[in-house]
């Protein structure tokens, strides 16, 4: 919800490269509709989102490119 309620299949797909910690972003890709290359979509991270991404990926392998 804090990332504006995205769907949850662009939320699944995220990476930790997806999310850029110095400018507070993350990038979803829209892959919906009849589009052959999915729009870019480069949203806000708020100080919340950012430490459940933070705690997340303190669980996370060296070789798990996702954030959940």
């Amino acid at each position: 919800l804090l990332l504006g309620g995205q769907r949850l299949e662009q939320m699944a797909r995220l990476t930790a490269s997806d999310w850029d910690r110095r400018s507070m972003t993350v990038s979803l890709r829209d892959s919906k509709g009849r589009r052959s290359t999915p729009r870019l979509h480069v949203l806000p991270v708020l100080p919340p989102v950012a430490a459940a991404f933070q705690a997340m990926r303190r669980g996370a392998g060296p070789d798990d490119p996702y954030i959940w």
